[in-house]
C-alpha cells in the first residue's frame, strides 16, 4: 500500500471517530478540517496527479 493510500485511510479513521464523538466544538471542528483533506488525498489517490 502506498503512503498516500495510507493516509487516505488514517483521515478515514480519524474522520469516523469524530463522528461518534458527541456535538461539540472540538468535534465541528475536527470535521471541518478534516473533510477538505480526506477529499484531496482520495483524489490524489485515485487520479495519481501531485498530492494537495
Amino acid at each position: 500500500m502506498s503512503t498516500q493510500a495510507r493516509r487516505l485511510l488514517q483521515l478515514r479513521y480519524w474522520l469516523e471517530a469524530m463522528e461518534a464523538l458527541p456535538p461539540g466544538a472540538f468535534r465541528d471542528r475536527e470535521i471541518y478540517v478534516t473533510e477538505p483533506k480526506l477529499r484531496g488525498w482520495a483524489g490524489y489517490v485515485i487520479e495519481c496527479g501531485t498530492a494537495p
